[in-house]
């Protein structure tokens, strides 16, 4: 929380949650931590972005854990019906350089974020399924 909040940080503190999120002795604690760090809904994206960008080593499998799921969807869910078309179709710079030794974080949209949260609730009828 320290890296989000106080040195505003954001792409740090989403790999920690993504990083958390493997770790079994860390989920009790995951919906506290998403809660105070995921402010806007782009960091749901980011989260879910670096989290498969992990090895598969750390993943186990290729789902996303229950408890970073659960928690990431309750989030979701706090976000209104403006946050969320606002940055619906928000990418990334096509122009924008790439360093050669940063790794490519692969681009999740909302619409995806959907279908692998199974969110089902009602701010999701914003979001182009």
């Amino acid at each position: 929380m320290y890296v989000r909040n106080e040195l505003n940080i954001r792409s740090t503190a989403n790999f920690l949650l993504a990083y958390a999120g493997n770790q079994p002795k860390c989920h009790p604690f995951l919906r506290k931590y998403i809660h105070e760090c995921i402010r806007l809904p782009t960091d749901l994206t980011e989260v879910l972005g670096l989290y498969f960008t992990l090895p598969r080593y750390l993943k186990g499998k290729n789902s996303v854990p229950s408890a970073l799921r659960k928690a990431l969807s309750e989030k979701f869910l706090d976000f209104d019906e403006y946050q969320l078309a606002k940055y619906q179709n928000k990418k990334k710079n096509p122009t924008a350089q790439k360093s050669e030794k940063t790794p490519e974080i692969p681009h999740i949209s909302l619409k995806k974020v959907v279908r692998i949260l199974h969110i089902s609730e009602k701010p999701v009828l914003c979001v182009d399924t």
